[in-house]
């Protein structure tokens, strides 16, 4: 089951966050479960946690975007609603995610402004993911409640915010489930400190290279001898 963004994470997936993250990136690239599990399990991050290419080709199935009626649209939408998604945009396109921005629905993005207003100085990117995680739980009827925590602590503003939050994750106060929704306020802050953008510049021959095999993967044997 897909969730309402027709992505392909489930709220009892046995595959880890970011491995799913990995996939759907690969899968909104336009690479095949094949070429996706030969390029993750050849990541020293992601190695050992890497589906089946089975797997992956069942995740594929339940991958598409939402429907134009669904999907989020400047043209008709409220001048709130563009201040909180044009920022996230921008935000996908920095991190080589521009297919991102067609799973963006007219749901989603009254999350998105609601966190706006709550916390508007909260990075877009951050914002996103918070905005997913809301619509994943509320549709499994999980609660939200340690999103909630993690934003009201604000750990991205200052050190005295991000250490009040660890003092209490540290001492056991939420529940685990609760204890999950604030640290990944507080994972997804830290994280988009980092400049994603010079890390791809220093892989763009890295990624020619890429581009050159999914070119000659995509060959037939005849092909192949005609190229060469």
């Amino acid at each position: 089951m897909a969730t309402q963004m027709g992505q392909i994470r489930t709220p009892g997936s046995r595959t880890d966050a970011d491995v799913l993250d990995a996939i759907e990136d690969g899968l909104g690239k336009g690479r095949s479960p094949r070429q996706i599990h030969g390029e993750l399990s050849h990541n020293p991050r992601l190695a050992g946690r890497v589906p089946s290419v089975r797997t992956i080709s069942r995740m594929a199935k339940t991958f598409h975007p939402p429907g134009d009626e669904e999907r989020w649209s400047l043209v008709g939408a409220e001048s709130e609603e563009a201040a909180a998604v044009l920022p996230v945009f921008a935000a996908m396109a920095k991190r080589d995610r521009v297919w991102q921005c067609q799973f963006v629905t007219r749901d989603l993005a009254q999350v998105l402004v609601a966190i706006k207003a709550a916390a508007p100085d909260l990075d877009p990117w951050v914002a996103y993911k918070v905005a997913e995680e809301f619509q994943v739980r509320e549709h499994a009827g999980r609660r939200t409640l340690g999103l909630e925590l993690g934003l009201a602590f604000a750990p991205w503003r200052s050190e005295v915010s991000a250490t009040e939050l660890r003092r209490v994750l540290d001492a056991g106060f939420l529940a685990p489930d609760l204890a999950y929704g604030a640290r990944l306020v507080e994972r997804e802050s830290k994280e988009a400190l980092l400049d994603p953008i010079a890390d791809a510049i220093n892989r763009q021959e890295e990624r020619a290279i890429e581009a050159a095999e999914d070119y000659w993967a995509d060959l037939t044997d005849e092909e192949q001898e005609a190229e060469t």
